[in-house]
């Protein structure tokens, strides 16, 4: 099975960096993680986005959690049209029946939001600002590498 779009397209493996289009002819249903514990992410712990003529349905979070640099500009997971429960979890995702989390137009307002929030820790006196801004560089520039052919 091929995916939608052109052969030589990385498909969504940017999104929110870059704009990513849902696939309804897809469904995502009755998946569970259970007793997940990560850190260390570079971007956001989590995407789960589906088309909102054909939602999530059934994706449940049981013991997840997750740990890294976002939650210090409190980022949590990025979602759409997903219906679901979550126990035990942090951060928590917002799973409903209308559209959640956040969402991002383009990968310059990504990076300028990212960046904002980080510039305003660092005036704020927040001491971690400088570490939030070289994560955020390093992951960027990692994304960057990976990506010239």
């Amino acid at each position: 099975q091929n995916q939608p779009g052109r052969d030589s397209d990385p498909g969504c493996l940017l999104y929110p960096l870059v704009p990513c289009e849902t696939q309804p002819l897809i469904d995502v249903k009755n998946i569970t993680l259970r007793n997940v514990d990560t850190y260390g992410a570079v971007l956001p712990p989590g995407i789960i986005r589906c088309n909102e003529t054909n939602p999530c349905t059934g994706i449940n979070f049981e013991n997840v959690k997750v740990r890294g640099w976002w939650r210090l500009l409190n980022k949590a997971y990025i979602t759409e049209n997903v219906f679901g429960e979550v126990r035990d979890s942090k951060p928590v995702p917002r799973f409903s029946s209308e559209k959640a989390g956040i969402s991002v137009a383009t990968e310059d307002e990504f990076i300028g939001r990212v960046f904002r929030q980080a510039i305003q820790m660092f005036f704020s006196g927040n001491n971690q600002a400088t570490r939030v801004l070289k994560n955020a560089l390093n992951g960027f520039n990692a994304i960057y590498k990976t990506l010239a052919f």
